[in-house]
């Protein structure tokens, strides 16, 4: 309540007079804590994996108290919330959805997809496995995903994979390429930077 924004907040809100107030992501509680003093029902829209450290216990109570419903985008979003008891009443997932119309003509999908394919090397005969996140960061499972690459690469000679994403956690992002190098499978493994226009 001390920070001095919350004043400006306050005034958007009697101004705007609104009859919900969603909060997205955990890390934006000022509008979460402005709205319940007003007494305004609040959604807090999660898209993140809380991670476990010595707060989250505190940040999920805190997030409990402040809103009327926590919404999610997946299981694993929502978990943390329902395995410390939050009633499933109060969570629930609504899962990602897109419009087509916004990533351009469907008839010019495929040859993006060729044109990528041929920028990685990979030939059309062969199958391209993908995995896609905004920041690659321990809860986004791409230690996961090189262990999959790994053993499926071992199974099947035609399986190339593709990583996309911010190198967020350079150490952690070294330690996943580390066990495919280890295993021998480094050329089968292609990496992107994080693109919003994925088709």
């Amino acid at each position: 309540m001390q920070d001095p924004h919350m004043n400006e907040l306050f005034k958007l809100i009697h101004s705007l007079s609104p009859d919900l107030v969603i909060t997205s992501t955990s890390v934006n509680p000022l509008p979460a804590v402005a709205a319940k003093r007003i007494g305004i029902p609040l959604m807090w829209l999660l898209c993140e994996v809380i991670p476990e450290t010595p707060w989250t216990d505190e940040v999920i109570a805190f997030m409990d108290r402040s809103s009327d419903w926590l919404i999610g985008i997946s299981k694993a979003v929502i978990n943390p919330f329902q395995q410390r008891g939050i009633s499933r009443d109060k969570t629930a997932i609504l899962y990602p959805s897109w419009e087509g119309a916004k990533l351009g003509a469907p008839n010019t999908w495929p040859l993006y997809a060729e044109q990528l394919r041929e920028r990685l090397g990979v030939p059309n005969s062969d199958i391209l496995v993908g995995f896609v996140a905004a920041d690659l960061v321990p809860h986004k499972g791409l230690d996961h995903y090189a262990i999959l690459a790994v053993a499926l690469s071992r199974m099947y000679p035609n399986l190339h994979f593709v990583i996309a994403g911010h190198q967020t956690d350079p150490n952690y992002y070294q330690q996943c390429m580390q066990t495919i190098t280890d295993a021998g499978c480094r050329a089968r493994v292609h990496t992107l930077p994080f693109h919003a226009d994925l088709r």
